[in-house]
């Protein structure tokens, strides 16, 4: 089976109370599933491939659960060091999410508190990072065999490290196309020129508008000038999240700017891991054409399918023709700038 895609980050147990419907409790979650399952949903005929490292904690029975909805699990590592993977996520009437309060906001959904979240979750990263965690990639993660029939290649947020030193291994290794969601603690304006040099030749690189604005530090305020600015990077497209999930996509060959408005007819459900999966769903539209536009448009319906559902299973369940009738309405609403 041909290894096209190659999906790198972290896998978490998660718990999410979403803004309607029923908490995702304790189920597999994290920024490189969400990102498989975005592309997958297209239904692509090659494997993709996840490389991530797990804590114990992690189960073995959802490496097989995801293995049999298709997805290459032998580049997931079980690291001893590691012993809790655990990730929740819950939001308020508005989709912020909440940071205290949770129990009372289960109760109020009518829902029991999970037992698993009564103890501390562990702690985030603050900083540059600069040296190795037990959960940072490393390039011998990735099979071999794998590596050598990929094709595409997507970072999601992880370590600066990891950021770091992994293009260069996956360019060295003849993948050409290479994506990065620019997330973390190294997105501030002291470290604008070590992220100038991590993301040098990248295909594209996703960002969030507000993560854009720390990394400038008031330095500009127009959006589009900070997109040209890091395409001048030598990066070939970059994709901008709106906090109205508009997406604003900035192609540096062209120098041209399209934005996608979001879906009208949202029935706005869960902001958990949309961004991950919008670009997982970017990355199926450029291995389909290496365009800015026609990328944009598959990333634009996988995301406002994204936000309508819970869990990055979900996204699997998508049957293909809603998302290309999603795609095909969107087509009505993008515009040039």
């Amino acid at each position: 089976m041909w290894h096209r895609y190659l999906i790198l980050g972290p896998l978490h147990r998660e718990f999410i109370l979403p803004l309607q419907g029923r908490p995702y409790v304790d189920r597999p979650g994290g920024p490189a599933l969400y990102a498989a399952a975005g592309l997958a949903a297209w239904r692509p005929q090659d494997r993709i491939a996840l490389v991530s490292r797990v804590g114990r904690d992690f189960p073995e029975a959802w490496l097989q659960e995801l293995a049999a909805l298709g997805l290459d699990v032998r580049g997931v590592h079980r690291v001893d060091a590691v012993t809790d993977t655990r990730q929740a996520w819950i939001y308020d009437k508005q989709g912020r999410p909440l940071f205290e309060g949770w129990v009372r906001r289960f109760r109020e959904r009518g829902f029991p508190f999970p037992k698993d979240l009564l103890r501390p979750l562990p702690p985030q990263p603050r900083g540059l990072q600069t040296r190795a965690s037990p959960l940072t990639l490393r390039a011998a993660d990735i099979p071999m065999e794998v590596l050598a029939e990929a094709r595409f290649a997507h970072l999601a947020p992880l370590d600066y490290l990891t950021h770091h030193l992994l293009p260069a291994h996956l360019r060295q290794e003849g993948i050409r196309t290479i994506s990065l969601e620019l997330e973390g603690p190294y997105m501030a304006a002291g470290y604008r020129s070590r992220v100038q040099e991590m993301v040098a030749a990248l295909t594209v690189v996703y960002v969030h508008e507000d993560r854009l604005r720390h990394l400038f530090g008031g330095l500009r305020e127009d959006l589009w000038a900070m997109a040209q600015e890091v395409a001048s990077w030598h990066v070939q497209v970059v994709v901008i999240l709106r906090g109205d999930w508009t997406l604003w996509v900035y192609d540096a060959a062209a120098a041209r700017r399209w934005v996608f408005p979001p879906y009208p007819h949202l029935r706005f459900k869960d902001p958990t891991g949309a961004a991950s999966a919008m670009a997982g769903g970017f990355l199926w539209g450029w291995s389909q054409t290496e365009d800015p536009r026609e990328a944009g448009l598959y990333a634009a319906a996988t995301l406002s399918v994204a936000l309508e559902t819970t869990g990055p299973l979900a996204l699997l369940d998508t049957l293909p023709g809603f998302l290309e009738q999603r795609r095909n309405t969107l087509a009505e609403y993008v515009y040039r700038v």
